[in-house]
């Protein structure tokens, strides 16, 4: 029989559509709580669903993810490319971690580099590390961003002093802070907030 269903209509289904053609067990999936459980625990919540279509489930989901930000890039002209530069690194994780992007004179990358990893509400970031490592690669300019395992975009207090913190210290070394973006992901969707964006920077 003929099908003639295009990427149209695919990318017009729901996620839990989807996941139901990959799966075919006739279930109403729910993203957030697959982000957040193992694969035994998938098996154990749906009726039919064993360890393979769980994990088959969840190899479609972090598949997409990969590919919506599998883009290159290579230098940084919006908030978005920095975003797209660290999704991967930063999405999925029940804890915090802090990256930096350290960039030349045209913001162009020259090195990604984890800085900092902590707990589920918050990391330690050493901003002496975060302006050692760009003195040895000779950044011009750095982008940090770091996650919100909770999913809330909106920044802390604490991410608004830190970023001060580093602003203040790279204005001293003539090393400009171009962006602070924060990762978060509700209802399986990742979405980031900006710094620049919010007039913040």
């Amino acid at each position: 029989m003929t099908d003639n269903r295009t990427m149209r209509d695919f990318m017009s289904m729901t996620q839990s559509e989807l996941l139901d053609i990959c799966i075919g067990k006739g279930c109403e999936y729910d993203i957030e709580e697959i982000n957040n459980s193992s694969v035994s625990d998938i098996a154990s919540r749906y009726d039919g669903v064993g360890n393979h279509a769980a994990s088959v489930m969840m190899a479609a989901i972090a598949l997409g993810r990969k590919t919506v930000v599998s883009e290159h890039v290579g230098v940084i002209r919006t908030p978005s490319d920095v975003y797209k530069a660290v999704c991967n690194d930063l999405t999925g994780l029940d804890h915090e971690e802090f990256m930096v992007l350290y960039l030349g004179q045209k913001n162009q990358i020259i090195k990604k580099q984890l800085i900092g990893v902590g707990g589920m509400t918050c990391t330690i970031v050493d901003v002496r590390i975060i302006f050692q490592v760009a003195m040895q690669c000779k950044a011009a300019n750095i982008a940090v961003a770091h996650n919100h395992p909770s999913g809330t975009l909106a920044p802390s207090k604490s991410d608004k002093e830190l970023t001060e913190q580093i602003r203040k210290a790279g204005s001293i070394l003539n090393i400009k802070l171009v962006d602070h973006v924060i990762i978060g992901q509700q209802y399986g969707q990742v979405d980031y907030y900006s710094f620049t964006e919010n007039s913040l920077l």
